[in-house]
This record gives structure tokens, sequence and C-alpha cells, in this order.
């Protein structure tokens, strides 16, 4: 299967890229599949977790389970229960 075939079954079925699951760190992003310039032939799919990606300055991490969510996300704006507004 070429790049772009293997990139079009990976976006219909909710993957972010590729992972090379015998070497940690190995994965490539669905825009730029062989990343490595290798053969993609014994990758498998992935998902991008970006905090894992953050935590080690990259911009994305392949990994082959989808990343949990926060079970309770800060909102984005806080209230006071001191202040006149709330």
């Amino acid at each position: 299967m070429n790049p772009e075939n293997a990139a079009e079954y990976l976006r219909k079925n909710g993957y972010d890229g590729l992972y090379y699951p015998d070497d940690e760190g190995c994965g490539c992003e669905l825009d730029n599949l062989e990343l490595c310039g290798e053969s993609c032939i014994r990758c498998v799919p992935g998902y991008n977790d970006p905090n894992i990606a953050r935590q080690h300055g990259l911009d994305f991490w392949i990994q082959p389970v989808k990343p949990e969510k926060p079970e309770n996300p800060a909102p984005h704006s806080l209230h006071s229960p001191w202040c006149a507004d709330g």
C-alpha cells in the first residue's frame, strides 16, 4: 500500500499515524508517512498523545492506544466566590 492510500485508510479509521512497535520513539504522522525513510510495512496504526510529546519536547508522539483524557479538566475560567461578580 502506498503512503497516500495508507494515510486515507488511517484517517477514515480514526488513527493519527503509524509507529514501529519494536523501536520506542519511532512514529510518523499521517501527513508525513515514512518519515524515517524506511518502508512502513512493519509499522502499525497509532494515536498521537500531545502530553507525552510535550514532555519529550517533540511535536507529536504516536503510540498504540488512544491517550486518556483528564477526568476532571480544569475549566477555562475560574470564578472566585469572594469576588462581587462571582
